[in-house]
């Protein structure tokens, strides 16, 4: 990271709390002086944000970044009853960002049964949502593990 001798440690944490945290280069000005400064960093946990979202027939690829966490309780407006979703962070491979999934009941026990103790933190893998089968109360997944650096 290169930083201007001129700006503050404090000027500098400020802005960076403000700034997109995705890996590249960032321009910083401060009031202080009429220079800038870039400092280039890498994601290490993604904080809020909106969560990627899930469609049928549509397949992710992401390696995992974090293990599967609990999120905010959410209350089901059918029903009335509160739950917390488990939420897990991914770096999207189309994409290269990091992101926030919701982490349903089938990718959650694909993951914990074959993957103990949060192993699957670091791996790589496709999911592809299907549409819920007749006579189930949830949705068809079918999870695989990738090697992203592998070329056909």
């Amino acid at each position: 990271m290169v930083i201007d001798t001129d700006v503050t440690d404090e000027t500098f944490a400020l802005h960076s709390r403000r700034a997109n945290y995705q890996e590249g280069t960032v321009v910083f000005s401060s009031s202080r002086c009429n220079k800038t400064m870039s400092a280039v960093y890498t994601v290490v946990k993604a904080l809020g944000g909106s969560l990627w979202k899930w469609e049928d027939g549509v397949t992710k690829a992401f390696t995992v970044i974090g293990p599967i966490r609990i999120g905010k309780t959410i209350s089901n407006p059918r029903n009335g009853l509160s739950k917390a979703a488990d939420i897990m962070s991914v770096k999207d491979l189309a994409d290269g960002l990091a992101k926030e999934v919701l982490v349903g009941a089938v990718l959650k026990s694909s993951l914990v049964e074959n993957y103990q103790d949060d192993s699957y933190v670091g791996r790589s893998f496709t999911a592809t949502q299907g549409a819920v089968a007749a006579g189930k109360r949830y949705k068809a997944m079918e999870v695989a593990e990738i090697d992203p650096t592998a070329t056909e």
